[in-house]
């Protein structure tokens, strides 16, 4: 389960529960598509409650589909909790940087919110 909100040049994605590759591209794919997104803008995940625990073949999917939005999005911070979730970020992210994504994974939102703030032009 998803929900967004867009401000300026910000989503806030915010996952819950249960989720799998295919809804988290739903998630990418209805916020780049909102009238108010704005191309080039930066993306907040708030995964903080999200229980979805991907595999290492999901992980690097994850990947593909940080890619293929990323002629669409600038940024993704994405902000988790559990200390699973923090070292697959880090090899996704990882990955993401040899593909050209702009992607950091983070504990605090505080800290992701700090990070897009000193990323825009």
């Amino acid at each position: 389960m998803y929900s967004y909100e867009i401000e300026n040049d910000r989503a806030l994605i915010t996952f819950e529960g249960d989720l799998d590759n295919a809804q988290i591209r739903q998630a990418y794919e209805e916020v780049t598509s909102d009238p108010s997104f704005q191309p080039g803008s930066q993306v907040l995940v708030d995964d903080l409650e999200s229980s979805y625990n991907p595999s290492m073949v999901e992980a690097q999917k994850l990947v593909a589909i940080f890619a293929s939005f990323s002629d669409r999005i600038a940024q993704f911070a994405v902000v988790v909790r559990k200390e699973v979730h923090f070292g697959l970020g880090r090899m996704v992210e990882v990955y993401c940087e040899s593909q050209g994504v702009n992607l950091r994974i983070f504990r605090d939102l505080e800290e992701a919110r700090s990070w897009l703030d000193s990323t825009r032009d």
